[in-house]
């Protein structure tokens, strides 16, 4: 979804009850990974579309999430449920997103 659309409000709504009807739950946010990797702060000019540097460490940073993501879920003894909290915006981004999935389920 779009930027400012309520995604990450929603999911923490989704959490809480999932939590509270009995499954593990964790959310995996790319803005936040950006922060803990000291990228707080960043610019209106890191998010354009123009800026290729900016671009593939914006794919980066969502594939490394994906990556986490998984090691969480394969730590997991039994149902639990993942939330991929981004804006996946490009086709490609998503496209990319789609293809680790089915990897990661055989």
């Amino acid at each position: 979804g779009l930027p400012a659309r309520g995604k990450s409000y929603i999911v923490k709504m989704l959490v809480r009850y999932l939590e509270w009807i009995g499954f593990p739950t964790r959310i995996f946010n790319v803005g936040d990974l950006r922060r803990r990797r000291g990228m707080a702060g960043a610019s209106a000019d890191f998010f354009k579309s123009g800026d290729d540097n900016a671009r593939k460490l914006r794919e980066e940073l969502a594939m490394a999430c994906q990556e986490e993501m998984y090691a969480w879920l394969n730590l997991q003894p039994s149902s639990c449920v993942a939330i991929f909290d981004a804006t996946n915006t490009t086709k490609a981004r998503r496209a990319a997103l789609l293809k680790r999935a089915q990897a990661a389920h055989g």
